[in-house]
Formats: structure tokens, C-alpha cells, sequence
């Protein structure tokens, strides 16, 4: 449905060259978006079962510790990625499609904020907040179609725009999940912005310079901000441990979250 709105109003602004390269860079967002919207398929069930057994300090558990942690997880995931589009998309599409990759960037930077929406989506159904749910959703339309008629038409911004409209879309209604959840698990923990730095940072100098410049300078930022948050965010830490062992996980699993948490845990300073 976004994909459909946002291809009329480009259309309605830009030439149909402009529509074909975002079309890619939607399509090429809406195959990546598939793996970030299984959570809920996966943990709702987990959750119904916790409030059942009376552990649902577990459910607030999870919204203090492993939200964040998945959050600066696919961050550096997502943000190691950015800066290689430029060479990743005309090498595997074809040289047409190169200037797909600024958009693109920046709907990546949207898919971890529905990656970070459907981590807490399970929490949100698990307290019956269904109305708000909708509610968050059609805010987040409301400002990517708004966005991309105000910014296309009057600003003549052009796609990168649009792709940052959509972008929005998902932060807005992320950020809301992040607060309804909140007040369903009674918690008082602030979700730190700094955790998307790993994502958000490479963009900037692809999205500016773009060419070897944005790729060396993007994978250079990567670097800095993923070292700095293992350093000194304390993302992981040792007592993290705990929660794993209480997780209904099969044992591979399991021991890959032991062993990245004491990989993670050893960057940190004390």
C-alpha cells in the first residue's frame, strides 16, 4: 500500500525514470523488510506463555535489555551494508540501476526502524493496545504521504526525499510502539538513539559524496561508532546471561548468544 501511494505521487513530480529507480529501491526494501517482521510470529507466543506462568518480569526484561541490544545488532548489520550499495547494486543489477542505491540507503535506515517496531510489536500485543497500534500506523502514513507531496511538489526535492519521508514513517511509529510498550511493562528505561549511530552515520557521507569517497569515509564511520558503543554504551554485559539461560532456545542458539556476549562484553571499558 506505501509502495503503491508513494509510486503515484513520484509519478505525479518526477519523470518515469525517476519512478523506476525508486520503484527498485522499494522493491529491493520491501524483499529485505520479510526477516524484520517475523518477531511478533515468534515471540507472541512466548510472551502468552510467560503472563500464563506469572513471569511476565521476563516480557519487561526483554523490553529493557534485548530490545536495545537487537536494535544495535541489526544497526551495524544494516550499517555496514549502506556504505557498499554503490558498489553492490550496479555490480549485481547492472550499471542502470546505480541510482538506486541513494534511496535505497535511506529506506535502509527505515528498515531498522520496523525492525525495531516489530521487536516491540509482541510486548504491545500482548497487552491488548490494538488501538493504539492503528492509531501509530496512520500517523506514520499521513506523514510519508504528506511528506512526499510537500517535498516532491513546493521543495522539488527530488526521490532521496521520498525515501527519507518513508523513512520517517517507520521512525515515528517506532518511536510510538517504544512508549506504549513502555507503559504496558511499567518500565522507566530510555531507549538510547545512540544505538542507530552504526546505521545512520555511514548514510550521511554516501547520501553527500557518494563514490570511493562516501564508501571509504562511510565504512570509516562503521568502524568508529560500532567500537565506541561496544566500549563504552555497555550494550552487553555480563548478567545478560541470565536471561538467555531462561529463553526457550534451541542450544545452537543459545551458545552463539553466550559466546557474542562475552566477545561483546570484552570490548567494554570498565
Amino acid at each position: 500500500m506505501v509502495q503503491a501511494v508513494n509510486l503515484i505521487i513520484i509519478r505525479a513530480f518526477e519523470s518515469p525514470t525517476q519512478v523506476g529507480v525508486y520503484a527498485f529501491a522499494y522493491q529491493a526494501f520491501t524483499t529485505l523488510q520479510a526477516p524484520a517482521t517475523v518477531a511478533p510470529q515468534i515471540l507472541t507466543p512466548l510472551f502468552v506463555s510467560a503472563r500464563t506462568a506469572n513471569t511476565e518480569g521476563l516480557v519487561r526484561r526483554y523490553f529493557d535489555r534485548v530490545v536495545p541490544q537487537a536494535t544495535f545488532v541489526a544497526s551495524c548489520l544494516l550499517g555496514l551494508v549502506i556504505p557498499l550499495l554503490g558498489i553492490a547494486v550496479p555490480a549485481v543489477f547492472g550499471g542502470g540501476f546505480r541510482a538506486s542505491a541513494g534511496p535505497l540507503a535511506l529506506l535502509l535506515i527505515g528498515l531498522l526502524f520496523v525492525f525495531v517496531s516489530n521487536l516491540l510489536a509482541p510486548v504491545i500485543i500482548l497487552h491488548e493496545r490494538t488501538r493504539s497500534v492503528a492509531l501509530l500506523n496512520a500517523v506514520g502514513a499521513t506523514i510519508n504521504v504528506v511528506g512526499d507531496i510537500v517535498l516532491l511538489g513546493p521543495l522539488h526535492a527530488g526521490i532521496l526525499a521520498a525515501a527519507g519521508a518513508t523513512a520517517a514513517c517507520f521512525l515515528v511509529i517506532a518511536c510510538g510502539y517504544f512508549f506504549v510498550g513502555r507503559t504496558c511493562v511499567e518500565s522507566t528505561s530510555r531507549f538510547p538513539p545512540e544505538l542507530i549511530l552504526p546505521a545512520v552515520a555511514p548514510a550521511i557521507p554516501v547520501l553527500l559524496f557518494g563514490g570511493v569517497t562516501g564508501i571509504v569515509t562511510g565504512l570509516g564511520l562503521w568502524i568508529v561508532t560500532c567500537a565506541l558503543l561496544l566500549a563504552f554504551a555497555r550494550v552487553f554485559v555480563q548478567a545478560d546471561v541470565e536471561l538467555i539461560e531462561r529463553l526457550r532456545m534451541p542450544a545452537p542458539a543459545k551458545r552463539a548468544a553466550y559466546r557474542g556476549i562475552a566477545l561483546a562484553t570484552r570490548w567494554a571499558l570498565r
